[in-house]
């Protein structure tokens, strides 16, 4: 049976699928979408496909060519320092407004993420324990309540995450040292300790852009 056919939107079907597909390492950096190989693989026709297509694209995940084609983002070194100084820029500037603003900024539905990003990463469920670790930092940028900020975020976390994992070789899940990055993370939240609260998302952060930039140097030299 197909599967897709039982969903009421068969665009945010394509959607979650493709994105699935990016973190199970199936799709390669500057590699073309083969839109008609999707239309046979989810026995669909092209108007759902493209529609998803074109929601990746507004959302970070694939790009577009003059000629209307699609594309995975193609990565080299100075492209993910940029992006990562972005993320930086983001994900620090939250941290000082949620310590500016004084208030308990835990919210229980990050915990739950930090939570369910745990547990993925010990059962190796690649897509799950991306969508926790990706849903993790933008709630935590929404504590800003700035929602300028979390709106621009939300495309410099998707293109990220998506350099990160088409430049992975194989299917990856979060790793036990971000998992760990996460928890400091959240302590410091929970006490809204402005120096830890930078501190470890810095840390974080840089090591993600190593953990891209060698994936990339290890593609490179295998090609």
């Amino acid at each position: 049976m197909n599967t897709f056919r039982l969903k009421r939107n068969l665009d945010e079907a394509v959607y979650e699928q493709i994105l699935s597909s990016i973190f199970e390492g199936k799709f390669h950096s500057g590699e073309q979408v083969q839109i008609e190989r999707l239309c046979v693989q989810y026995e669909i026709s092209r108007t759902p496909v493209i529609q998803a297509l074109k929601r990746l694209a507004t959302d970070g995940i694939v790009e577009t060519s003059p000629t209307g084609k699609f594309f995975f983002p193609a990565a080299d070194e100075r492209r993910v320092r940029d992006m990562m100084e972005m993320r930086l820029f983001f994900e620090v500037g939250a941290a000082n407004l949620i310590c500016d603003i004084g208030e308990p900024a835990m919210d229980y539905r990050i915990a739950e993420c930090e939570e369910e990003c745990s547990r993925s990463q010990e059962s190796g469920d690649s897509y799950r324990s991306s969508m926790a670790d990706m849903k993790l930092h933008r709630m935590i940028v929404a504590c800003a309540r700035n929602s300028y900020m979390t709106e621009l975020y939300s495309r410099v976390q998707n293109n990220c995450v998506t350099l990160n994992y088409l430049n992975l070789k194989g299917v990856a899940v979060v790793s036990q040292e971000a998992v760990d990055h996460h928890r400091m993370i959240c302590d410091a939240l929970r006490r809204l300790d402005r120096d830890a609260l930078v501190s470890s998302i810095t840390t974080h952060v840089r090591y993600v852009e190593e953990q891209i930039i060698r994936n990339i140097r290890e593609n490179e030299q295998s090609t």
